[in-house]
């Protein structure tokens, strides 16, 4: 109860701390970053000064703009030069500009981060989007966006109108709390009928009926197959592991030349490409990145320490590095051969 509440509703100083990290003009912030809490800090905090950021512009504090890309991809095609050169006559004005992005794009090979992009450039994601929309409507290249961040404007000498936001937080809080409440009773009460009492709690004044027909409450005998299936816990985890080890057997076989470390490829299966040693490109754009993001990075090296004993999987110093890798062994190998495409 008190965790919905409290997640759900920031305190007032956590408004104020946020708006005091905003700077004049647009704020281009990765909702990310707004997650990473200090050692110790409660879970439940993480995301608060995400809706901190929701309240400011509802009190309009703060202008919030559509959002822009955070990390994606520039794909030249076979004739992106020959098609620029027409273009620069057509448009003369931005060719400049245009053809820094591209030439940046071909030098980085496609990956676009949008900081990294911005220093080397100049120019803001916005701008930098606009010249790669446009590139992309005249088929000259092809820009995807993978991640999106949030612009928040602050306008000069704009500021929180303190009474009105603690009364604003003082009514969400208040109704937050109702509707915990309510989800209580709902989940220790058997209801007339389960529909409508869920349509009113999500709003819904007067559903319409009394009783619907079709849920456990109101039609007890109804016919539910699915509650003959019987699935075990253990075929569950057992699914599970089947598909993690083959993942892992196929970042493996796949980057066999040996470049990159152990924790690396396990950073790579849990999707954790940042920080201040980013992933390599190649893994960070891998078809296995982030594919065992449920599990912790215990539970992903626990899977690879059981491939290793059973003779699939082991470690490796390359020649001329100071760090271990994993590679197949022949059992691997014959194991890996057949069940993907490569």
């Amino acid at each position: 109860h008190e965790y919905f509440i409290r997640s759900s509703v920031p305190e007032l100083d956590e408004v104020y701390e946020v708006f005091g990290r905003l700077r004049r003009g647009l704020n281009f912030l990765d909702p990310a970053s707004l997650s990473n809490r200090p050692e110790g800090e409660d879970e439940e905090r993480d995301q608060t000064k995400a809706l901190a950021l929701h309240y400011l512009d509802r009190i309009g504090a703060v202008t919030r703009h559509q959002d822009f890309v955070l990390v994606g991809r520039v794909a030249l095609v076979e004739h992106t030069w020959e098609l620029f050169d027409d273009y620069r006559r057509q448009h003369p004005q931005g060719a400049d500009r245009a053809e820094a992005v591209l030439r940046h794009a071909e030098r980085v090979g496609g990956d676009y981060r949008w900081d990294s992009w911005q220093d080397r450039l100049g120019m803001t994601p916005i701008q930098t989007e606009a010249v790669l929309f446009e590139l992309q409507k005249e088929d000259i290249c092809d820009f995807t966006g993978w991640k999106f961040g949030w612009v928040f404007e602050l306008l000069d000498g704009a500021a929180p109108d303190r009474p009105r936001l603690r009364e604003m937080l003082r009514i969400q809080r208040e109704a937050v709390e109702q509707r915990a409440i309510k989800a209580r009773e709902l989940a220790r009460r058997a209801p007339d009928c389960r529909r409508r009492e869920m349509l009113r709690y999500l709003g819904e004044s007067e559903p319409g009926f009394a009783t619907c027909g079709g849920c456990d409450a109101c039609t007890p005998d109804l016919p539910r197959r699915w509650a003959k299936i019987d699935v075990q816990h253990e075929q569950v985890q057992e699914a599970v592991e089947e598909t993690a080890n083959l993942t892992i057997l196929i970042l493996v076989d796949s980057v066999s030349e040996g470049l990159w470390s152990k924790r690396n490829l396990i950073r790579t299966l849990r999707g954790d490409g940042g920080g201040p040693y980013p992933l390599d490109r190649r893994l960070a754009l891998h078809s296995c990145f982030a594919q065992l993001a449920m599990l912790t990075t215990d539970q992903v090296e626990g899977r690879i320490d059981d491939l290793i004993h059973e003779g699939i999987l082991e470690e490796a110093t390359p020649d001329g590095r100071d760090y271990e890798t994993l590679r197949l062994t022949e059992r691997g190998q014959e194991i890996v051969r057949g069940r993907y495409a490569r």
